[in-house]
């Protein structure tokens, strides 16, 4: 595992997977731009529907996938 204090030593990347809570989303925008290139995928999983859409403005919406996690269980 190669870990990093800043997205900017990775370079661009093919997909990028974020997974914050919906009011943290703006404020990773910075750390995400660096990952970002011409054909860079954004899939972002939140417990909301409208995160995406933060994403989408910053990135254009056809680099960003939307997604929410769904977890269940048994006792």
């Amino acid at each position: 595992v190669n870990i990093v204090e800043n997205t900017s030593e990775i370079g661009e990347a093919d997909l990028v997977v974020a997974c914050v809570k919906q009011y943290q989303t703006g404020g990773i925008l910075d750390a995400l731009q660096p990952l970002v290139g011409e054909k860079t995928t954004l899939m972002l999983f939140q417990n909301g529907v409208e995160g995406h859409e933060i994403l989408s403005e910053r990135f254009g919406e056809e680099n960003v996938i939307g997604g929410v996690p769904i977890i269940s269980s048994n006792l």
